[in-house]
C-alpha cells in the first residue's frame, strides 16, 4: 500500500508529540510544529472525518490535539502581526 500524505503527516504529528514531552526548554517549538501538523491535516480530512482520524491517528487525547492546534494557531497569529 502506497504512504499517502495523511499517513506522512501522522508520523509526523507523532514526532513532534514525542519531543514535545522529552524536550526541556524547546518543548513549546514541538507543540506548535504538531498543531500546525495537524490544522494542515485536519484541513485534508474535513470536519466530518476529523474525529475519526485523530482517534485512528493520534496517540494522545483528543485534548491535547485540541491544545496543540490552538496553539499553533495563536503562533500563527502572533506571526502575521509582526
Amino acid at each position: 500500500m502506497a504512504i499517502n500524505c495523511l499517513d506522512i503527516l501522522a508520523e509526523n504529528i507523532h514526532f513532534e508529540h514525542t519531543a514535545h514531552l522529552e524536550a526541556g526548554r524547546e518543548n513549546q517549538m514541538h507543540a506548535n510544529r504538531a498543531g500546525g501538523l495537524l490544522l494542515e491535516a485536519r484541513d485534508i480530512v474535513g470536519p466530518d472525518k476529523w474525529a475519526e482520524w485523530v482517534e485512528t491517528n493520534c496517540k494522545f487525547p483528543a485534548a491535547t490535539v485540541d491544545v496543540y492546534m490552538c496553539m499553533a494557531a495563536e503562533f500563527l497569529k502572533s506571526l502575521r502581526k509582526k
